[in-house]
């Protein structure tokens, strides 16, 4: 917790539909509920592996591949969960310290179109809207990429890094990629719906820092459409308005 800025424009986006706070403190209360004192005979191991990492003056951002687990007892195997978590710092007199935190939890492509066949994927809470100076362009970018039928065009810094939802999908994010977006879309195999909330565009630094639900109804040419929730989470470039990473997230029910 004292990674975290106590600023009121601290946020945090967790795994589950509910779990969106907005305030240092507001974040700190999400914290300590999720870690409360588990039973003494559980114990936790964390192994983190970073993936990326930028930084533009007082401000950075990292990606990690997390894992936890959980020693519940003697004899009995560990429950690990992965974590994807993008992080993105502000520089203050007392250091590095966390102004923005996504922590989400992969799930294969699979199981997730199936909880997503089945209505088993929540919406996600309202991420309230946010719109901060010098960040105009990436906030109607991203604005026209989760409302509008026509695609906006994208620009990708070189080296820029794209997480997907599952499990071991972490690559380079490339315009060729985006374009293969484009072309789903154009060919009504993907229609997005605004999600519920606006699209939060923080500036933090050299950074433009957005986060949006976007749901999709995909239209597959064989079998039954369905409707999939995503969160997605961008760090963009506020000089030249390029991505330079970005992470797409599950959204699962709070009672997991």
């Amino acid at each position: 917790l004292a990674h975290f800025t106590d600023d009121a424009d601290t946020f945090l986006l967790g795994p589950v539909d509910d779990a969106v706070a907005e305030s240092g403190a507001a974040v700190r209360a999400m914290v300590r509920a999720v870690f409360a004192s588990p039973p003494p005979q559980v114990q936790f191991e964390v192994e983190a592996r970073r993936e990326g990492f930028g930084q533009a003056g007082d401000a950075a951002w990292t990606f990690h591949v997390v894992e936890v687990r959980a020693l519940v007892g003697p004899g009995e195997e560990p429950r690990v969960t992965p974590y994807h978590a993008t992080q993105i710092y502000r520089r203050t007199a007392e250091g590095w310290r966390v102004v923005h935190a996504t922590w989400t939890i992969p799930v294969p492509n699979e199981e997730y179109r199936q909880m997503a066949i089945d209505q088993a994927v929540p919406e996600g809470d309202a991420i309230a809207g946010r719109d901060d100076p010098g960040c105009e362009n990436v906030a109607a970018t991203v604005t026209a990429f989760r409302d509008e039928r026509i695609m906006p065009p994208l620009a990708v810094l070189d080296g820029s890094l794209g997480v997907g939802t599952a499990p071991g999908e972490v690559e380079p994010f490339t315009e060729e990629q985006y374009a293969g977006i484009v072309q789903a879309r154009e060919a009504n195999v993907v229609e997005m719906v605004p999600g519920p909330g606006g699209v939060r565009v923080q500036r933090v630094g050299g950074f433009c820092v957005t986060v949006a639900n976007l749901v999709s109804d995909v239209h597959p040419p064989q079998g039954p459409a369905f409707r999939m929730p995503m969160r997605q989470t961008a760090v963009w470039d506020a000089a030249s308005g390029r991505v330079v990473h970005t992470q797409w997230s599950t959204v699962l029910p709070s009672s997991e």
